[in-house]
């Protein structure tokens, strides 16, 4: 045998011995079953679609059963979607079969799965040392009825970031919940807040395995945007503060947190879902097809009758979430060891407003009413809100000069912003941190693409400041690591003050800085959603949805 036939030899070999041998380290063993794993940019390990739970129709997430017959290597799985009409079409229009979106071909009911993503060196030392990486749970926006864990990306250039300045880098888990109908309907028969159920039991399974990736479990941070920050303040208020078993996080924030503060009342979502479905009861909604329901709950969700809206969310329970969050913050019900960071965006509410809506008083005052209908029975707390709250004058000392902005500010107040100053607000014992940003246009979810931004890919575009980028990953990735987000060369980020204070996020200027809904007056306005007065739970007629 020749010299250079005996040397390509040995190369293939090495290079066959390299990948097996990489290939079948990438294994992780949970117990219940075998996940294969795979390497990202020579720097990251992934092991996606790991099951994490079963998912029984309307009722509670279980451990998920034993088959270990196989190394899984499941492909994507997303929840049924649903969306709104005025999202898919920019204004409240019916929605029948014929103009639904079609379905994503990954879609099942059987879809709680979950990515973890960690730095390679985290994988690879998770058997020599006793030092443990934090965790960072991502918790996905998208009104409670769509959205899946990496539709707003992957997490590549989070963790990749939290691994700069020799920093030990923080693992991130992606989950999937249930969503619409199928996750967040009410009811006889039926078992309210089953998404918040799943998020739980996701962070149950993190408690129980994330050891065997290196992570620690002492030191997990629950990161959501939208209705994953809605989410995650309801999580904060979980059982009125009542510490249910050991706490599943240690930190948490919310983006944006999306909360509507209205009350749903028992029965209220069946009857609509029984408006499209023909359905009597929740035994015929049991007896259908997934296909056929799946349908159902986009029918249900596109037809949505208010724009801004998405017909299903977080409801009191009585249980899990005993009241309004913003009401269990005020009142210290809340859990009050739990390390916070909030943010929120420049223009939360001018997505949630539609764009063609009349410009003037009545019809602004009827927006209103549709948004909550509470307001309908309450002439009096309209009222204060219109004159008193949010005025009727445009010279920029309430913090608009047009109807426009007005009727922006007021949603974004109410279903956001205030969210924010709530957690800021309260007694919480370890520290707050809150910022804002400002980078234009600073509309709703404007900030995900700089949570997800991934430095170098070919996806990348002009359109992200990449230093702002940097900065708020770092800044996440500290706060998950220490429970403080700053850190050595990184601009100063000071707590919350008194819930004005915040950091400023902007293309100019990144520092502290107060809160520019500050000249909006504030305090009294998001006391006021907070307090939620014009509400009356004895009341059926006045739930806010169909």
């Amino acid at each position: 045998m020749t010299t250079p036939l005996i040397v390509l030899l040995l190369s293939l070999f090495t290079l066959w011995s390299s990948y097996i041998f990489g290939h079948s380290n990438l294994v992780i063993d949970l117990g219940y079953q075998l996940n294969q794993g795979q390497t990202v940019n020579n720097s990251l390990v992934t092991f996606r679609n790991i099951r994490y739970a079963d998912a029984p129709r309307f009722k509670p997430p279980t451990v998920p059963g034993r088959n270990r017959s196989a190394v899984q290597n499941a492909s994507d799985i997303i929840c049924p979607q649903g969306m709104p009409g005025w999202l898919l079409y920019g204004a409240v229009v019916p929605v029948t079969k014929e103009n639904l979106p079609p379905v994503d071909p990954r879609t099942s009911e059987d879809c709680l799965f979950l990515d973890v993503l960690l730095p390679q060196r985290v994988w690879m030392e998770r058997a020599r040392t006793t030092k443990r990486a934090p965790v960072l749970v991502w918790i996905h926006g998208g009104g409670y009825t769509l959205g899946w864990k990496d539709a707003s990306g992957r997490g590549n250039g989070l963790v990749a970031r939290s691994e700069w300045h020799n920093q030990q880098g923080v693992i991130l888990v992606s989950i999937n919940y249930r969503l619409g109908l199928f996750g967040w309907m009410n009811g006889e028969g039926v078992t309210s807040n089953i998404g918040l159920l799943d998020q739980r039991l996701a962070l149950d399974w993190v408690q129980k395995h994330i050891h065997l990736f290196g992570g620690d479990p002492d030191n997990v941070t629950i990161l959501g945007e939208s209705a994953g920050g809605g989410s995650v303040e309801a999580h904060l208020t979980a059982y009125g503060g009542r510490i249910v078993g050991k706490p599943l996080f240690k930190g948490a924030i919310a983006q944006s947190p999306f909360l509507v503060p209205e009350y749903p009342y028992p029965n209220s979502y069946v009857n609509s879902v029984a408006k499209y479905g023909n359905v009597s009861s929740i035994a015929d909604l049991q007896s259908m097809s997934s296909t056929d329901l799946q349908t159902l709950n986009a029918l249900v969700v596109g037809n949505t009758p208010v724009f801004g809206t998405f017909t299903f969310g977080v409801t009191v329970d009585g249980d899990y979430v005993p009241d309004l969050p913003g009401k269990l913050l005020q009142q210290g019900k809340f859990d009050k060891t739990v390390y916070v960071m909030t943010g929120h965006n420049g223009d939360e509410g001018s997505r949630f407003v539609p764009s063609t809506i009349v410009t003037n008083e009545s019809s602004y005052r009827e927006f209103l009413q549709s948004v909550f209908p509470s307001l309908a029975d309450n002439p009096e707390k309209l009222f204060f809100i219109t004159q008193t709250l949010y005025p009727p004058i445009f010279n920029g000392g309430q913090g608009y000069t047009t109807q426009t902005e007005r009727n922006n500010i007021t949603i974004g107040d109410a279903v956001q912003v205030c969210n924010t100053r709530y957690m800021n607000q309260a007694a919480f014992l370890p520290a707050t941190y809150a910022y804002q940003f400002s980078v234009p246009p600073a509309v709703h979810g404007a900030d995900l693409s700089y949570t997800f931004y991934d430095f170098g890919s070919a996806v990348d575009t002009d359109e992200v400041n990449a230093t702002v980028a940097m900065i708020l990953q770092h800044y996440i990735t500290q706060f998950a690591a220490t429970g403080s987000p700053n850190a050595h060369k990184l601009p100063y980020f000071p707590p919350a003050t008194g819930g004005l204070g915040v950091q400023n996020l902007g293309s100019d200027f990144v520092g502290p800085m107060q809160d520019e809904s500050g000249v909006r007056d504030l305090p009294e306005r998001c006391h006021y959603w907070q307090q939620a007065p014009y509400l009356s739970r004895d009341d059926e007629s006045h739930w806010s949805r169909p």
